[in-house]
């Protein structure tokens, strides 16, 4: 079964990088979406009033 199976991880963990492990994964952009929710939330403090609003970053 295992060549009919494969893992997706969406962490980019070091395990990833451990060679007797077949693992593909996403390396999320964590610290650009940290930044864009940061913003966000700045703006819709400052107005409330405001539409919410949807930024998206993409994995490498």
């Amino acid at each position: 079964m295992p060549e009919d199976l494969s893992v997706i991880g969406y962490d980019n963990t070091h395990l990833a990088g451990v060679h007797h492990i077949s693992l593909t994964s996403v390396d999320q952009p964590r610290r650009t979406m940290g930044r864009s929710a940061a913003a966000l939330l700045s703006d819709r403090i400052q107005d409330p009033a405001r539409s919410p609003a949807c930024a998206r970053s993409h994995p490498s």
